[in-house]
């Protein structure tokens, strides 16, 4: 029922911004802010003399950077402050700077590998005011008299809980229409899921829900909202009991000091419907990557097997010393070595990692080295050296595929990880058709094995008529759908079809082409996947003078669930939500898109 990955902070995703400086065409210095501004967010501070703005990083820095600006539009009522000095993007490890509708100027911090920080520039004089935590606070009733919750939710933005890392986190449980409850508890990174849990829920687990909620007298502060410019951290509660009266919370950023529920207490009893077997956060124990794991309970060894611990022991330790000899290293180079009959053929084979970790626990690898395979047979590098990713500290993981155990581990790159994953063909390593998509995990409520491909399609950037040159930016992270077909003895993508927007409109039952459409939007492709799941491709397009921006996204509905796909965990049910942005493909290992 649960699907746990976890790997390092370090891929936070990066920021781009969809306006690149491209030369300084369609820019020119009026319009420019005048006078110092200051980041609400930090200490930072602009100064603009004309087409001159000076740049303090940090409060008593001596010296300051000296820009030369210029102002590019890029759409009705909006604009960036560039940099005109040099033919690049940004200043420094700042963003270029867009000047907001409210008057605000706002830029990211381009730190490649982690969470950069969010530039939010005002007028010197107006900055206490902007940095002061607003009190929002609707009034709502003090006293709730049911006790009946048909609605729970619980969202945590940039929160860390005992036993996973920092993310945001979100527990909602939810009544049905048949009376019984769904508790579903999800964590996400930056671009990647922590842990992702659904489950049916009973009833005493909910009236627990609410033995918190009167433990810490929380009705006491119904309607409290403390609000901050800041948007990078928000904490809120909110319940709707049967009688129909409500539980609101909600503070943000700098007022999370007037939080006053115990989060810890809340997310605690959240895992812990999570059961016994589920306590390290694994889809199953087979994906644990533990030798002696087994597929099902029926499936027990003969005694004196290759599975036994002590023959295991044998041939892990004979094949070790095969692979420390014939790559040249000592035995405290193999840094993790997974040793197994992955054919059923009686054979031992293993694969190892030769190399070292990282010293520096800010490294934003794990750290680096080859991958060697070792049989009884023969002995060879498969993978040169390559920057490597932990997952809750492990390196291997085991997929078990009733007939078949594949090995997987992980590459690291700044904002994504590939997996690798082999299977063993007469004593042989043989890469899986899956290998080297994606980030892939096994999904813990459908069974499926998701793939998330990053890619850099977020929108396209050109000059009319030099489409072909098209600038295409913004950094995104869709999954895709695969299945273990025994027949084949590999993963399958799921097929899709190509549907136009009537036939959407007769499997969802509403006509979603115009809920889209009527928020600016056109509607492209529309593909159906066999295990149910509708992506919908749509783009706006924007055109200032000779230049035009496409901006893509896209909307995804699950056809077994009846709902919209919570992309990254807000608990919305909305098409809006939907969007991982970008394009999605008909397929992404193959050319399977039939009419």
């Amino acid at each position: 029922m649960i699907t746990y990955f976890k790997k390092p902070i370090f891929l936070a995703a990066v920021t781009v911004m969809l306006f690149a400086f491209a030369g300084c065409a369609g820019m020119s210095s009026k319009g420019l802010p005048k006078g110092k501004w200051c980041d609400v967010n930090g200490e930072t501070t602009l100064e603009f003399d004309g087409s001159k703005m000076y740049v303090k990083w940090w409060d008593g820095q001596k010296d300051r950077d000296k820009y030369k600006v210029a102002l590019k539009r890029s759409g009705p009522g909006s604009g960036y402050i560039v940099n005109a000095d040099k033919n690049e993007h940004g200043f420094g490890i700042m963003s270029d700077i867009e000047i907001r509708d409210d008057g605000t100027l706002s830029a990211y911090e381009e730190v490649l590998d982690a969470e950069g920080h969010t530039y939010r520039f005002v007028p010197e004089k107006q900055a206490e005011e902007a940095r002061a935590v607003k009190d929002l606070s609707d009034d709502m009733p003090k006293s709730i008299d049911s006790k009946d919750i048909v609605y729970f939710s619980l969202s945590l933005k940039d929160y860390w809980v005992e036993g996973l890392e920092s993310g945001s986190y979100s527990w909602t449980v939810e009544k049905k229409d048949d009376g019984s409850y769904e508790s579903e508890f999800v964590g996400m990174g930056s671009s990647y899921v922590i842990i992702m849990d659904s489950r049916e829920a009973d009833k005493a687990f909910v009236d627990g829900i609410q033995k918190l909620i009167e433990e810490e007298d929380l009705v006491s502060h119904n309607g409290m909202f403390y609000s901050h410019d800041e948007s990078d951290t928000e904490y809120s509660l909110y319940v709707k009991y049967e009688s129909g009266e409500k539980l609101r919370l909600r503070v943000g950023s700098k007022a999370l000091g007037k939080w006053c529920v115990d989060n810890d207490k809340f997310m605690e009893y959240a895992m812990s419907i999570i059961k016994d077997e589920d306590a390290e956060y694994s889809n199953d124990a087979d994906d644990t990557g533990n030798t002696d794991d087994r597929d099902h309970e029926d499936d027990h060894e003969e005694e004196g097997s290759a599975d036994d611990p002590e023959i295991a022991g044998d041939m892990a330790e004979y094949l070790l010393g095969i692979l420390v000899k014939k790559a040249g290293v000592d035995y405290g180079d193999v840094q993790f070595c997974k040793f197994d009959d992955y054919d059923k053929d009686g054979n031992w084979e293993g694969f190892a990692l030769i190399g070292k970790l990282s010293e520096d626990e800010e490294d934003i690898f794990a750290g680096t080295g080859e991958m060697w395979f070792a049989s009884e047979n023969e002995c060879k590098k498969i993978k040169d050296e390559f920057n490597f990713a932990l997952r809750d500290g492990e390196f291997f993981r085991i997929f078990k595929c009733r007939n078949r155990k594949f090995i997987a581990f992980d590459e690291a790159y700044a904002t994504s990880l590939v997996t690798y994953v082999y299977q063993v063909e007469n004593s042989e390593p043989e890469m899986s058709d899956i290998s080297g998509l994606g980030n892939v995990y096994k999904d813990s409520d459908s069974g499926d094995y998701i793939v998330i491909q990053d890619s850099y399609d977020n929108s396209k950037m050109y000059e009319t008529g030099d489409e072909d040159d098209a600038l295409w930016t913004g950094h995104t992270w869709k999954p895709y759908y695969f299945y273990y077909n025994e027949d084949k003895g590999d993963f399958a993508e799921y097929d899709c079809i190509r549907i136009n927007r009537n036939k959407l409109t007769d499997v969802c039952g509403f006509d979603l082409c115009g809920k889209i459409e009527h928020e600016g939007y056109d509607v492209n492709d529309i593909f159906v996947r066999d295990n149910g799941i509708i992506n919908i491709n749509y783009s706006k397009k924007e055109i200032d003078g000779n230049s035009v921006l496409i901006t893509y996204k896209n909307a995804g509905y699950d056809l077994n669930k009846k709902k919209f796909i919570d992309a990254f965990g807000d608990g919305e049910n909305t098409w809006q939500a939907s969007d991982y942005g970008g394009i999605y493909k008909p397929s992404i290992i193959k050319d399977n898109d039939r009419q």
